[in-house]
């Protein structure tokens, strides 16, 4: 999906230009020539990259700097003016800009820094990925088993990794590595330099999972100061990994539903629907079928995230893998607690 970039300029050569050059390019572009204007697009259109010029009519390009950055630390924003000194460039990268171009400016130069700024946006998400991942001591390794029941799993790991099947569905017992696999099948996907974000649907109150899933606007509710990007918005490109979906209330069955159907979604308190780039696993330790019949989850909901199912055999369908699971178990206490090799067996 396009990268959105907001304009805000009073002159409308200027705005102009970059529009068009910026379009071309393939980004999203809407323009502002008042700052009045600025906060209602910023609301409405919610962009990556803001190109703000520092003196508009009816307000500051620095107060704006400071009060977009308060309501979305995400975004990013690029100063502009004719009026280019080194003291008003220092104060606005103290508050929070990104970068910042003169006037008059090659439009090459804009694009340039426009995309620069994205790159190293995308490269600190990357860097606290797979900082994350390194945490987790997540590696396809850790699914360990030679059984032919194991082997199966393998391979659907793999189609589905293959062939980015927009929802999988992992089933099993507690403690069979529903996770693992989720986490398998991301890194072994064209998704895995995006992220992978989970959430455990069992574990969260059904008040705070909207949000957490979705985020807010800014003055959704009272103690929402800043806009906040839930899990959909912040795995862009990525995997949503929804733990126990069985335990999710029926209300946000039916937003999920609409998220897989449409693609799209809204935030709370917002009126814009963003649009969805991600693949849904989802994972239960429960016999979903029997909750549709009982009524407790949704069969449109089961049907849409049955694409790709995945059982999980627990370990006593599996004996044959039990010396294999010792042996990995007990290399990897030896590697933590870092006892010398020929103390090892």
């Amino acid at each position: 999906m396009p990268k959105r970039v907001l304009i805000v300029d009073d002159e409308y050569l200027v705005s102009w230009s970059l529009e068009k050059a910026l379009a071309k390019v393939g980004y999203s572009v809407k323009v502002a020539a008042t700052g009045a204007e600025a906060r209602q697009k910023f609301e409405t259109f919610s962009p990556h990259v803001i190109l703000l010029d520092v003196r508009l009519p009816d307000a500051s390009g620095l107060n704006l700097l400071q009060e977009f950055k308060s309501q979305d630390k995400d975004v990013i924003i690029i100063m502009i003016t004719a009026y280019a000194d080194v003291n008003s460039a220092v104060q606005t990268l103290r508050d929070g800009a990104e970068d910042y171009v003169g006037k008059p400016f090659d439009l090459e130069n804009i694009k340039h820094t426009v995309e620069k700024a994205l790159e190293k946006k995308y490269l600190k998400q990357q860097v606290d990925f797979f900082h994350r991942e390194i945490r987790r001591k997540y590696t396809y390794d850790n699914l360990i088993g030679n059984s032919i029941a194991m082997i199966q799993v393998f391979k659907m790991i793999k189609v589905c990794a293959e062939t980015d099947a927009k929802t999988v569905l992992i089933l099993g017992e507690s403690g069979t590595g529903k996770e693992l696999t989720a986490n398998s099948i991301h890194l072994h996907s064209a998704r895995s330099e995006s992220p992978f974000i989970e959430i455990n649907c069992a574990a969260i109150p059904e008040n705070l999972l909207e949000n957490e899933l979705f985020g807010h606007e800014r003055g959704a509710y009272t103690d929402a100061v800043s806009r906040y990007r839930g899990i959909f918005e912040s795995a862009e490109g990525g995997t949503v990994f929804l733990d126990e979906i069985g335990d999710m209330p029926l209300a946000m069955q039916a937003k999920i539903l609409k998220v897989i159907d449409s693609k799209k979604f809204r935030r709370l308190g917002g009126r814009q629907e963003m649009e969805s780039d991600v693949r849904i696993i989802a994972a239960s330790n429960q016999d979903l079928l029997g909750l549709v019949e009982e009524k407790k989850f949704r069969g449109d909901l089961f049907f849409r995230l049955n694409v790709m199912n995945i059982p999980l055999p627990p370990l006593r369908a599996r004996k044959e893998d039990i010396p294999a699971l010792v042996n990995y178990f007990i290399e990897r206490l030896n590697q933590e607690l870092k006892f010398p090799t020929f103390l090892r067996r």
